[in-house]
């Protein structure tokens, strides 16, 4: 909460170009920015370069020279986006066998930067633990992405005389291998992993706070709400669930119209809402539908409203 506001006051040349780049007002940065347009760019430098190029960008203090560096992390993250997608398309084209308790994907010429958000895409796709692999030199480097039940590291653990190295945490975990070795860990992971499994309901699951009437949705929930912020991994945001909701406008936004813009009624209570990353979805004018959301503040040219960001929806029973 405090370091929010030390940031809003940062004098880092660079972060302020990299802020300008990106369209973020620093008066305005939250912890929402900071994972999904700052982090992401920064990160970028050491998934497509060097992390070094993110170091400099920080610590520069010629403007010109800052502005320039700001502008090629920015581009990285763009490439990144673009390559990332890519590899998930090769990915799900390869010959995998999808009933597998856990999903292997291989090709020697993907970035090792980017196997970890590929395995996390992929995870997100088939709700099945997932491991990504690429060769680097004479090695196999891979990154994996799992499901509660199967603490992908402990497996790791269990192999480690097949490992050069691991490292990493329940849901995920990188390692580097011999490529003589890789036909075995894959078939031990599995074996775990099915046994581990055996039985489970691998269907993703959404844990909601509470379900709410749609008519209840009020600033002073909202207010209450921005108290225990900021959000993240440890104090998690609520989710909250309503039923019976109707669209009443909608239309698809973004690149590649992955999102959906909403306008969502009941009674005589209607709510603007965002759907990130659920374009696939089809959804009408008229469809009355059950939604998974976060409540956030929209403020625009001075105006101040409620946003729905939808996490799941689908037509009411």
């Amino acid at each position: 909460k405090y370091g929010l506001l030390v940031l809003k006051k940062s004098k880092h040349l660079g972060l302020k170009k990299l802020l300008e780049i990106a369209h973020i007002d620093l008066d305005k940065i939250d912890a929402q920015t900071i994972s999904f347009s700052v982090g992401p760019r920064i990160n970028a430098a050491g998934r497509m370069d060097h992390a070094n190029l993110a170091y400099y960008m920080l610590i520069e203090e010629d403007e010109d020279k800052a502005t320039q560096l700001a502008n090629d992390i920015n581009q990285s993250n763009l490439d990144r986006q673009k390559l990332t997608d890519q590899v998930v398309r090769e990915a799900k084209n390869l010959k995998v066998d999808l009933s597998d308790t856990l999903l292997t994907f291989y090709k020697e010429t993907w970035p090792a930067g980017l196997t970890g958000l590929v395995a996390g895409k992929l995870l997100r796709e088939y709700g099945k633990p997932c491991v990504v692999m690429t060769k680097v030199a004479d090695q196999i480097i891979g990154s994996s992405r799992s499901i509660s039940g199967f603490n992908i590291t402990d497996a790791l653990k269990e192999n480690e005389s097949l490992i050069n190295r691991f490292g990493g945490h329940p849901q995920a975990a990188g390692f580097a291998i011999k490529e003589e070795n890789m036909a075995k860990l894959m078939t031990n992971l599995k074996a775990m992993a099915t046994k581990q499994l055996a039985g489970a309901d691998l269907t993703p699951k959404i844990d909601i706070e509470l379900e709410i009437d749609f008519e209840d949705i009020a600033w002073d929930l909202v207010d209450l709400l921005d108290k225990f912020s900021p959000y993240g991994q440890e104090n998690p945001e609520p989710l909250f669930m309503s039923k019976g909701i109707k669209i009443s406008s909608a239309r698809k936004v973004g690149l590649d119209q992955k999102h959906w813009k909403l306008e969502l009624s009941k009674g005589n209570k209607s709510k603007g809402a965002i759907a990130f990353g659920l374009g696939e979805l089809a959804l009408a004018v008229g469809d009355s539908v059950d939604i998974v959301y976060n409540l956030s503040i929209n403020q625009w040219n001075g105006n101040r409203e409620i946003q729905l960001i939808i996490r799941d929806i689908r037509l009411a029973d």
